[in-house]
């Protein structure tokens, strides 16, 4: 059995690793951890960087309840959220209508 050669993610590549998937968009995932070896100097595999994208965004989540939507959704949701603080009178006379998404950030998803 080859050993693991595990190298641990700095907060840095952290904090940097969902900008940079974002800017890397149209490489798919094999391309992806080869362009990050080529630039970072850091071997991250497919799964490397796969999973530790998903670890921040169910972590971001998790902490501030934040609702992951596409580009087209988060327009929505924000038009939804201002309809909703514009009909407030209104909103008190069918309760029913009213968003339980109200206490959450918007943030946009990364492919």
């Amino acid at each position: 059995m080859t050993p693991h050669n595990a190298v641990g993610w700095s907060a840095w590549e952290e904090e940097n690793l969902l900008p940079w998937l974002e800017s890397n968009r149209d490489l798919t995932w094999k391309a992806l951890s080869i362009a990050y070896w080529q630039q970072y100097h850091v071997r991250r595999s497919v799964e490397s960087l796969r999973g530790k994208k998903h670890h921040i965004l169910r972590k971001r989540r998790d902490a501030g309840k934040t609702l992951i939507v596409n580009e087209s959704e988060a327009s929505n949701f924000e038009e939804e959220k201002a309809t909703e603080a514009f009909n407030q009178p209104m909103a008190q006379e069918s309760a029913t209508h009213q968003s339980d998404r109200s206490d959450y950030k918007v943030e946009k998803i990364i492919h």
